[in-house]
């Protein structure tokens, strides 16, 4: 079966993935490539052409690396990727976020932080300087915002347990007598998640490294205390992590979020609020988690308290869905967090 155009980019991509990592160092065309490629991400365009760029590697940036952005700057350039359609050019970043371990290699993550490629998408200017105009642009435009990803999953059986849900939430009320710990390292998060589980959790940059959005909250003493592990979810990864877990439906409808729960009601929530769903059978941990989770999860004292109670859909597993992505908050016992800590943050 022949391959997609995206899947075609995306293969010169690894590609120069795998080149630049043995070299180690950029020629004087890639490093012209990506300095157009910053300027472009950094400052208004009216062109259509850079419009089109500008929004691709907006994409890019938010749900992967500086490092994917650079590789897609010397590996493609602004005119194949603007000679992609637009479902196409949304295939690619997709493509590019799925396989995110074989572009991050740490030699390519230095290039971009040396290539002054932004580290996030917060740091790209809200007032934007006006990009210097060329011969063919005639006609003035305002800058394109890059729209929200909309869809739908299906069926569900989720329970929807708290609305308006804000910093005031107990399970971070507070660190006092709690260590806490974040950014886990890649390679961590590779031997205790699966692969599409890794490229779920959202990325940070950290001095010259990118980190995954995992933070362990763990009691300075033991006891019945529960930790506390939180993954930050990727905005495009929270319809299919909702309806696997929770087999709970969420669509965005405009500036507002759409729940459908089990029973087939829905509930709408406007952009200012969030929503946490609880209740997921042992089944979807180890699909979803693997063996590891679920075992800590059967050690945490809140676990033991369910099933003495006779509960079959476990409530140390939630998810809190805003319009930016999910929060996931996993309660687990004192020593598999332990364990498992030290392999997320070594």
């Amino acid at each position: 079966m022949e391959h997609s155009k995206a899947e075609k980019a995306l293969e010169r991509v690894i590609a120069a993935a795998g080149k630049l990592s043995i070299l180690g160092v950029l020629s004087n065309g890639e490093t012209k490539r990506i300095d157009e490629a910053r300027g472009v991400l950094m400052t208004t365009q009216t062109n259509d052409r850079r419009k089109k760029y500008k929004l691709f590697l907006y994409g890019v940036l938010r749900y992967s690396t500086p490092a994917a952005v650079l590789l897609c700057a010397i590996a493609l350039g602004q005119v194949r990727i603007t000679n992609l359609k637009g479902g196409e050019r949304n295939e690619l970043c997709q493509l590019i976020q799925n396989n995110q371990s074989s572009i991050n290699h740490s030699t390519i993550v230095e290039l971009a932080i040396k290539c002054q490629i932004s580290t996030s998408v917060n740091d790209v200017p809200s007032s934007l300087p006006a990009a210097p105009s060329s011969p063919g642009d005639k006609r003035s435009g305002k800058r394109r915002r890059l729209s929200k990803t909309t869809g739908t999953a299906s069926e569900n059986q989720g329970q929807l347990t708290a609305l308006n849900i804000s910093s005031n939430d107990p399970a971070f009320a507070s660190t006092r007598g709690q260590r806490v710990i974040e950014r886990a390292s890649l390679h961590g998060i590779a031997k205790v998640f699966d692969e599409y589980m890794c490229s779920a959790i959202r990325r940070v940059a950290v001095q010259n490294e990118i980190k995954a959005a995992v933070t362990t909250v763990l009691p300075l003493w033991g006891g019945p205390v529960d930790c506390l592990m939180s993954l930050d979810i990727c905005e495009l990864e929270v319809k299919q992590l909702a309806m696997a877990l929770f087999n709970a439906k969420v669509t965005w409808v405009g500036q507002g979020l759409h729940l459908v729960l089990k029973e087939g009601s829905t509930v709408s929530i406007p952009s200012c609020s969030e929503a946490t769903l609880k209740g997921v059978q042992d089944e979807a941990i180890i699909e979803v988690f693997g063996p590891e989770i679920r075992e800590a999860i059967w050690e945490s004292p809140v676990r033991n308290r369910e099933l003495e109670e006779g509960k079959h859909l476990t409530e140390c597993i939630s998810m809190i869905v805003t319009q930016n992505g999910a929060i996931i908050n996993l309660s687990l016992g004192l020593e598999r967090c332990l364990q498992l800590q030290n392999i997320l943050y070594s």
